[in-house]
């Protein structure tokens, strides 16, 4: 099963198969290449072979590729949102490519973490389609693309959905376990507490009360 075939497959517009193996349709992707006038003549197309669908235009040269075990690529991914696949979709089919591509390493945290907090990697393991959680999961998959070589975020950093009793609302943050407890960091512009300060990130140690800490921002 190559899930990227099928998804090309199933947004395309009308088609016809080729000797070859090749799926030709009209190519969604002409008018973004510069082109004045939107293929009419069936010139792009995908074909399987082996891991490997490969897509291509004879119309406007468009190319790009995936292959089983890889990440899906920005190229792939704006020919199926061109082709209209949902975003909300689009984003659970690359979240589930890179799971498969960096699985979890590190061993959790052995400290008390927010309740109901668990990896990002096993909320994308689950399924979990929550909006909240899909922003969170896309700005956390940004720090593996910058991290070094074979970094995996998704296996270093939590969330969860449960308000925390002392801070409220965890759903617009990441959350990193650390020797001696946890912070939660806001991945939207951070909001302002009761001193009308901004706040971006939390830090607790939970063996040290007296460090409970609400950072502010510079």
């Amino acid at each position: 099963m190559n899930p990227v075939y099928d998804a090309i497959s199933r947004y395309a517009p009308p088609h016809r198969r080729t000797p070859s193996g090749w799926t030709s349709f009209n190519c969604q992707q002409c008018v973004h290449m510069g082109n004045h006038r939107p293929d009419t003549k069936k010139r792009g197309g995908h074909v399987l072979k082996g891991d490997l669908v490969t897509y291509n235009c004879h119309n406007c040269g468009f190319k790009t590729g995936w292959s089983v075990g890889s990440p899906l690529g920005k190229k792939m991914s704006n020919l199926l949102s061109n082709m209209g696949m949902p975003e909300d979709e689009l984003k659970k089919l690359s979240f589930q490519l890179w799971s498969l591509w960096k699985r979890p390493v590190k061993p959790r945290p052995q400290v008390m973490l927010p309740m109901g907090a668990r990896l990002i990697q096993d909320w994308i393991d689950n399924d979990l389609e929550d909006l909240d959680f899909l922003a969170v999961a896309e700005e956390v998959q940004g720090f593996s693309d910058a991290g070094p070589d074979g970094y995996d975020a998704w296996a270093d950093m939590y969330w969860t959905d449960i308000e925390d009793p002392e801070f409220g609302s965890m759903r617009r943050r990441y959350i990193r376990g650390t020797k001696h407890g946890w912070s939660a960091t806001m991945i939207d512009e951070p909001a302002r507490d009761e001193n009308d300060e901004w706040i971006d990130f939390i830090v607790c140690r939970p063996d040290f009360e007296e460090q409970l800490e609400l950072h502010a921002s510079s």
